[in-house]
């Protein structure tokens, strides 16, 4: 697990990381709202069921505990809502943990 000791400039860097994958998750999910054409109610009880799993899948996805951010940014980074460039700022070995979490050097 990553040091849970975290620099100012640090905090700052991952907040505003953690709120842009949560930005691009919301505006996905907006868009997917928006493209949706309901032909029966059936269609609309699917719809409902999505956004209650989409807001589930969000409520263990973005959990922005320092101790937990060692898995919460390879999380982000695997379902394309982050990469691993936008966290350039954190310590090396905050960045080889993440990286070697994902597998990737």
């Amino acid at each position: 697990m990553i040091s849970e000791n975290w620099t100012k400039a640090e905090k700052i860097l991952a907040r505003k990381a953690f709120d842009l994958a949560l930005a691009r998750q919301r505006q996905k999910l907006v868009d997917e709202v928006n493209a949706f054409r309901a032909g029966s109610i059936d269609d609309v009880w699917m719809l409902s069921e999505k956004l209650k799993d989409a807001a589930k899948d969000m409520d263990r996805t973005f959990d922005f505990r320092y101790s937990m951010l060692w898995l919460v940014f390879p999380t982000l980074i695997n379902k394309g809502l982050l990469t691993i460039e936008e966290l350039e700022g954190l310590s090396n070995d905050k960045i080889a943990q993440f990286k070697q979490i994902l597998g990737v050097e």
